[in-house]
């Protein structure tokens, strides 16, 4: 699956479709077996530029994916960067693994991200601890593919 939605992603972005700061996958909770495809778009947008998006990535999904891996879908969410856990994930960087891990709140059992367009400030927001070190700094609990 990760496969199919980095080129889903690639190809929303050669296309100009893919205006987004997070662009994630995710297994998380209680659906241990179906995956959440999360993305967080910068605050201040439209409602209508939210739609645009999830319209684009649902026309590229459908595009992708198999019925055997749509039903394997449990959710699109979008967000804007300002939401608590766009935040949490955007301290990830782009090509991040995440392995059992707690991001606000939420047991990500396994995760991909796509995309994190993240500065300093996004980090320090969404982990206040962080203010004293340098973004470029990795999460300890987490390994890169």
């Amino acid at each position: 699956m990760k496969e199919k939605f980095q080129k889903i992603y690639e190809s929303m972005a050669q296309k100009g479709k893919a205006p987004v700061a997070l662009f994630a996958l995710l297994r998380m909770d209680d659906l241990v077996n179906k995956w959440s495809v999360v993305y967080a778009h910068e605050s201040g947008k439209t409602e209508q530029f939210g739609k645009e998006i999830f319209n684009d990535l649902l026309e590229e999904i459908k595009k992708e994916l198999t019925a055997d891996d749509l039903n394997q879908i449990a959710r699109i969410v979008g967000l804007d960067t300002e939401d608590h856990l766009a935040k949490s994930l955007l301290r990830y960087q782009t090509g991040d693994k995440i392995s059992n891990e707690q991001v606000n709140g939420n047991f990500v059992h396994e995760g991909y991200v796509f995309k994190s367009q993240r500065n300093k400030e996004q980090v320090e927001k969404a982990i206040p601890s962080v203010a004293s070190e340098s973004v470029s700094q990795e999460p300890k609990a987490r390994d890169s593919e």
